[in-house]
């Protein structure tokens, strides 16, 4: 709601695409003082059918690019292109952490540390987009079975210093959505990030998501040699 006006706006397209669910869409407008509807979050692919399919008066702008990677490759961290991350593995070995499968009795740890790391992120930085969502995901782990979303936590000592979570797409291609550190651990990051590819190396791509267009993040996503992009793109379409 905008100026006390109510809009409607699509978070994904119409799944699967028609021209019966736009001639719907169409109508829903027609039936409003709404001059346009927004798709909040578009692929590669269906941007693509949304061009060439169907009569619509369609802009697309470029949200973000979601990083993809060979979860194998990163598995063996080999050669010269991983030996920055070798490094910072190595040096986080020296604390003794445990890598293991999340329980949900370390949901209220994660929280504790999903808190701290907004805390501190949050001085440098005017949103956080994953936010929402990362607590939202923790808060409603109970209900997904292992294997629909895999929950994964580094600790040392006692305490829970990361966590991530991930899951399936497809037979093929893995997601992996969220991971969370103490950034004070120098190397924490890419320790979490190494054995949680080593979980998914029974797949042939992992989606990372993308960088919200953040120098630093942009950085520490290439270390792990990227095997390719898929562009996601708000759409907007008109009356």
């Amino acid at each position: 709601m905008r100026d006390s006006k109510e809009r409607i706006d699509l978070v994904l397209p119409p799944c699967p695409l028609s021209g019966s669910a736009f001639q719907a869409i169409e109508g829903i407008l027609q039936d409003s003082s709404q001059e346009f509807l927004r798709i909040l979050w578009v692929d590669k692919e269906d941007a693509s059918l949304l061009q060439s399919e169907f009569d619509l008066r369609l802009t697309l702008h470029l949200k973000d690019r979601e990083y993809l990677y060979d979860p194998k490759l990163i598995s063996r961290l080999q050669g010269k292109g991983y030996r920055d991350v070798r490094k910072k593995i190595n040096f986080t070995k020296r604390l003794n952490p445990k890598f293991r499968r999340m329980k949900m009795s370390d949901v209220s740890s994660a929280r504790s540390l999903h808190e701290r790391w907004r805390n501190l992120q949050g001085r440098s930085r005017d949103f956080l987009v994953d936010w929402g969502y990362t607590k939202a995901a923790l808060s409603n782990l109970h209900i997904f079975n292992e294997g629909d979303i895999d929950a994964w936590c580094v600790e040392i000592g006692r305490d829970l210093v990361a966590f991530a979570l991930t899951g399936p797409i497809d037979e093929k291609t893995a997601c992996f959505f969220v991971a969370k550190t103490d950034i004070q651990i120098n190397g924490l990051s890419e320790y979490l990030r190494w054995n949680v590819y080593r979980q998914l190396s029974n797949y042939m791509v992992v989606n990372d998501a993308g960088d919200l267009g953040i120098s630093g993040l942009e950085q520490f996503k290439r270390k792990f040699r990227p095997i390719g992009f898929n562009n996601t793109y708000t759409a907007q379409l008109g009356r």
